[in-house]
Protein backbone atom coordinates (compact mmCIF):
# COMPACT_ATOMS: atom_id res chain seq x y z
CA UNK A 1 0.00 0.00 0.00
CA UNK A 2 2.74 2.51 0.81
CA UNK A 3 4.29 1.88 -2.59
CA UNK A 4 1.15 3.16 -4.36
CA UNK A 5 1.11 6.33 -2.27
CA UNK A 6 4.77 7.03 -3.09
CA UNK A 7 4.07 6.73 -6.81
CA UNK A 8 1.05 9.04 -6.49
CA UNK A 9 3.12 11.58 -4.54
CA UNK A 10 5.85 11.45 -7.20
CA UNK A 11 3.31 12.03 -9.98
CA UNK A 12 1.79 14.98 -8.10
CA UNK A 13 5.27 16.44 -7.57
CA UNK A 14 6.03 16.06 -11.28
CA UNK A 15 2.72 17.71 -12.16
CA UNK A 16 3.49 20.66 -9.87
CA UNK A 17 6.98 20.95 -11.37
CA UNK A 18 5.56 20.96 -14.91
CA UNK A 19 3.02 23.66 -14.02
CA UNK A 20 5.69 25.83 -12.42
CA UNK A 21 7.97 25.44 -15.46
CA UNK A 22 5.11 26.45 -17.76
CA UNK A 23 4.56 29.54 -15.63
CA UNK A 24 8.26 30.40 -15.74
CA UNK A 25 8.28 29.98 -19.52
CA UNK A 26 5.24 32.23 -19.92
CA UNK A 27 6.87 34.87 -17.73
CA UNK A 28 10.02 34.72 -19.85
CA UNK A 29 8.05 35.16 -23.08
CA UNK A 30 6.17 38.14 -21.63
CA UNK A 31 9.39 39.76 -20.44
CA UNK A 32 10.94 39.35 -23.90
CA UNK A 33 7.90 40.99 -25.51
CA UNK A 34 8.03 43.87 -23.03
CA UNK A 35 11.75 44.27 -23.66
CA UNK A 36 11.16 44.49 -27.42
CA UNK A 37 8.37 47.04 -26.95
CA UNK A 38 10.65 49.14 -24.76
CA UNK A 39 13.43 48.93 -27.33
CA UNK A 40 11.09 50.11 -30.10
CA UNK A 41 9.84 52.99 -27.93
CA UNK A 42 13.44 54.02 -27.22
CA UNK A 43 14.25 53.93 -30.93
CA UNK A 44 11.15 56.01 -31.73
CA UNK A 45 12.10 58.55 -29.09
CA UNK A 46 15.64 58.76 -30.49
CA UNK A 47 14.26 59.21 -34.02
CA UNK A 48 11.93 62.01 -32.93
CA UNK A 49 14.76 63.74 -31.11
CA UNK A 50 17.03 63.37 -34.14
CA UNK A 51 14.47 65.03 -36.39
CA UNK A 52 13.83 67.85 -33.93
CA UNK A 53 17.56 68.50 -33.73
CA UNK A 54 18.03 68.29 -37.51
CA UNK A 55 15.28 70.84 -38.07
CA UNK A 56 16.92 73.53 -35.96
CA UNK A 57 17.69 76.67 -37.94
CA UNK A 58 19.31 77.63 -40.22
CA UNK A 59 17.58 75.73 -43.02
CA UNK A 60 15.15 76.54 -45.78
CA UNK A 61 11.74 75.03 -46.48
CA UNK A 62 13.26 72.99 -49.32
CA UNK A 63 15.99 71.58 -47.08
CA UNK A 64 13.34 70.88 -44.43
CA UNK A 65 11.47 68.66 -46.89
CA UNK A 66 14.69 66.77 -47.68
CA UNK A 67 15.52 66.39 -43.99
CA UNK A 68 12.05 64.97 -43.26
CA UNK A 69 12.25 62.58 -46.25
CA UNK A 70 15.63 61.26 -45.06
CA UNK A 71 14.26 60.90 -41.55
CA UNK A 72 11.23 58.95 -42.78
CA UNK A 73 13.57 56.60 -44.62
CA UNK A 74 15.58 56.10 -41.42
CA UNK A 75 12.36 55.49 -39.48
CA UNK A 76 11.37 52.71 -41.88
CA UNK A 77 14.76 51.07 -41.28
CA UNK A 78 14.53 51.25 -37.48
CA UNK A 79 10.83 50.72 -36.69
CA UNK A 80 8.36 48.16 -38.04
CA UNK A 81 6.66 50.60 -40.43
CA UNK A 82 5.01 48.42 -43.04
CA UNK A 83 3.56 50.45 -45.92
CA UNK A 84 0.18 48.70 -45.89
CA UNK A 85 -0.40 49.20 -42.18
CA UNK A 86 -2.58 52.27 -41.45
CA UNK A 87 -1.17 52.57 -37.92
CA UNK A 88 2.43 52.77 -39.20
CA UNK A 89 3.61 56.26 -39.98
CA UNK A 90 6.46 58.70 -39.52
CA UNK A 91 5.49 62.26 -40.26
CA UNK A 92 5.95 65.91 -39.42
CA UNK A 93 2.53 67.53 -38.97
CA UNK A 94 1.98 71.26 -39.39
CA UNK A 95 -0.37 72.13 -36.52
CA UNK A 96 -1.08 75.58 -37.97
CA UNK A 97 -2.88 73.96 -40.90
CA UNK A 98 -4.88 71.55 -38.74
CA UNK A 99 -5.63 73.48 -35.55
CA UNK A 100 -5.14 77.16 -36.36
CA UNK A 101 -2.03 77.59 -34.24
CA UNK A 102 1.10 79.60 -34.89
CA UNK A 103 2.92 78.62 -38.11
CA UNK A 104 5.98 77.49 -36.16
CA UNK A 105 4.09 74.79 -34.26
CA UNK A 106 4.62 71.28 -35.57
CA UNK A 107 4.33 67.79 -34.22
CA UNK A 108 6.64 64.86 -34.90
CA UNK A 109 4.50 61.74 -34.97
CA UNK A 110 5.56 58.12 -35.11
CA UNK A 111 3.23 55.16 -35.09
CA UNK A 112 4.04 51.49 -35.47
CA UNK A 113 2.51 48.09 -34.97
CA UNK A 114 4.34 45.78 -32.60
CA UNK A 115 3.77 42.21 -33.78
CA UNK A 116 4.99 40.67 -30.52
CA UNK A 117 2.71 42.75 -28.29
CA UNK A 118 -0.08 42.75 -30.91
CA UNK A 119 -0.71 46.41 -30.16
CA UNK A 120 -0.27 49.75 -31.87
CA UNK A 121 2.18 52.24 -30.40
CA UNK A 122 2.27 55.99 -30.94
CA UNK A 123 4.75 58.73 -30.10
CA UNK A 124 4.02 62.42 -30.55
CA UNK A 125 6.53 65.19 -29.90
CA UNK A 126 5.53 68.85 -30.30
CA UNK A 127 8.25 71.08 -31.75
CA UNK A 128 8.53 74.74 -32.69
CA UNK A 129 10.20 75.24 -36.07
CA UNK A 130 11.25 78.27 -38.03
CA UNK A 131 12.57 78.31 -41.58
CA UNK A 132 14.70 80.81 -43.39
CA UNK A 133 13.35 82.41 -46.57
CA UNK A 134 14.35 80.82 -49.86
CA UNK A 135 17.39 82.45 -51.48
CA UNK A 136 16.57 84.40 -54.64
Amino acid sequence: MTRGFALTEALIALLLLAISLLGAGATLVESLAASRATLLESRASDLAGDLAESLRPPHTAVSQVAIVADWQHDARDVLPLSPGEPLAYARLVDLAATRGRLPENHSIELGWWDQAARAPHRLQLPVALTTMPEPD
